[in-house]
């Protein structure tokens, strides 16, 4: 055998680098197609996990804000007297009352040392998101703003209701003029965008 035919028998063809280089091609467009996929995978994954916290919190906050509820009346930066529960429709706007506001207990502050405080908490929905609101002291002064703190983003519906001891519904709290009672429980209904709609509810200094 001659060293020109041995060198054909020992190279590739072009037909066989071709058929490999195809080969190749077609394995490395799959293995990034998979790659593509477990990543976008694991970002939703990593998205629904967020959110599932995100929600778990809020609703976990809310749960333990109404059930130290108390009946304490507060006053307003004029002086005039806040029933200690308000329950109201939805208004998203700037300069509009928050949709849930209450007084509650069971607080450590440093105002109050060695004892739980009474403090005002809100819940708003602002701009598509839902804000906890607490104010540094029960009767405001003029320039008192609460310290706000997101909890659920891109929020498309907040809907709230308020059980009273007739056992009867209703969509705004107190059902008399700044009376001190409570509700017995408060029915919320919430909805994000893209997500199905979530309704718990939580009893009221139960």
């Amino acid at each position: 055998m001659t060293g020109k035919h041995r060198l054909q028998q020992q190279g590739f063809t072009l037909f066989e680098l071709l058929v490999a280089i195809v080969i190749f091609a077609v394995v490395s467009a799959v293995s990034y197609g998979t790659l593509i996929r477990i990543i976008d995978q694991d970002e939703h994954l990593e998205g629904e996990r967020r959110y599932w916290q995100q929600v778990t919190l809020a609703l976990t906050r809310l749960e333990d804000d109404l059930a130290f509820a108390s009946p304490r009346k507060v006053r307003d930066a004029s002086g005039l007297p806040l029933a200690a529960f308000y329950g109201r429709p939805v208004d998203s706007r700037e300069l509009s009352p928050p949709s849930l506001e209450f007084t509650r207990t069971g607080q450590w502050t440093l105002a109050t040392s060695q004892t739980p405080g009474l403090q005002r908490i809100a819940y708003r929905l602002r701009e598509g998101e839902l804000l906890r609101e607490v104010w540094a002291s029960l009767d405001r002064a003029p320039v008192d703003q609460p310290l706000s703190v997101p909890l659920i983003k891109d929020v498309e519906q907040f809907e709230l209701r308020f059980y009273d001891t007739g056992n009867q519904w209703n969509a705004t709290w107190p059902t008399e003029e700044n009376s001190p009672a409570l509700p017995v429980g408060v029915e919320l209904t919430i909805k994000t965008h893209g997500r199905e709609v979530i309704r718990r509810l939580f009893l009221v200094n139960g």
